[in-house]
């Protein structure tokens, strides 16, 4: 504990936003991807070795704040969602795609930071959560 097991890259650009799942659908929740705000694209490396496997988008603004999950319930956390805290809205693309499927808002605050997960323990990773650190408190929605 305390030491790293693995390093990969580089990879990514300074300003990419991290997100993980079953980018590749192999039901192994081991992928990594970024949202890159400058561009609004999304890059996605299945096997953690610093290749680009996969580019999307443009889809999203600049200022949104990027999670990964299983939004459409199909068994794999391969969905791209991003919270946009100017309008207090989620956006979902369930196939990564560059398409919105789903719309929810408001919901959410200016500086709450997004997950998703399990939450309602149902056995998807469809729920969504904020931190709202100027609270230190944790809000979730089984809903989304």
């Amino acid at each position: 504990m305390g030491q790293s097991d693995d390093v990969v890259g580089p990879w990514a650009l300074r300003g990419d936003l991290p997100i993980a799942g079953d980018f590749n659908r192999d039901w192994i929740k081991d992928d990594v991807g970024v949202f890159r705000p400058t561009e609004r694209n999304w890059y996605f490396d299945y096997f953690r070795d610093g290749t680009t496997d996969r580019k999307m988008g443009p889809w999203a603004n600049r200022d949104d704040l990027p999670i990964a999950g299983d939004f459409d319930s199909d068994g794999f956390a391969d969905d791209v969602a991003v919270f946009r805290p100017s309008d207090r809205g989620w956006y979902f693309d369930y196939d990564a795609n560059g398409g919105t499927n789903k719309v929810i808002k408001p919901w959410g605050r200016q500086g709450d930071l997004p997950i998703a997960g399990d939450f309602d323990k149902d056995g998807y990773y469809d729920d969504v959560g904020v931190f709202r650190p100027s609270e230190t408190k944790w809000y979730f929605d089984y809903d989304a």
